[in-house]
């Protein structure tokens, strides 16, 4: 997850996406004596050790929490990006007359053909004659 974060960071520096995220709040060691501390106080039997254990704890909970807000922002920044994309190509797709310079180019193709006496190509493929 660490790599997948620095990852996304990455290549919004390499394409210089503007982003307001800062630093992630930790690497990857402090990630996993987080999920451990929290999987073993999960896994205490009685309710009131699981709470004291989270009340010592209470640092790992804290880096829990920012870690999972840093998540949800980048999630949230990952999905305006994504949004912006489709945007973007929509856009492009609309101003483009692609689709139509296709068509008539397809047109005097079949004019010029018609003209010189060729027969226009069949839509069916050809089978090849051995």
């Amino acid at each position: 997850m660490i790599k997948a974060v620095d990852s996304f960071l990455t290549t919004l520096k390499t394409h210089n996406i503007p982003h307001d995220l800062g630093d992630p709040p930790g690497k990857a060691l402090m990630l996993r004596a987080m999920l451990q501390y929290i999987g073993t106080t999960r896994d205490e039997s009685g309710r009131i050790t699981r709470a004291m254990r989270l009340s010592a704890g209470g640092r790992y909970v804290q880096q829990a929490h920012n870690f999972v807000n840093y998540l949800t922002e980048i999630v949230k920044l990952a999905g305006r990006i994504g949004a912006q994309q489709e945007r973007t190509i929509s856009q492009l797709q609309a101003e483009s007359d692609a689709l139509g310079l296709e068509k008539r180019v397809l047109a005097l193709y079949e004019e010029i053909l018609e003209l010189l006496g060729v027969p226009a190509p069949s839509a069916q493929p050809q089978e090849v004659q051995q």
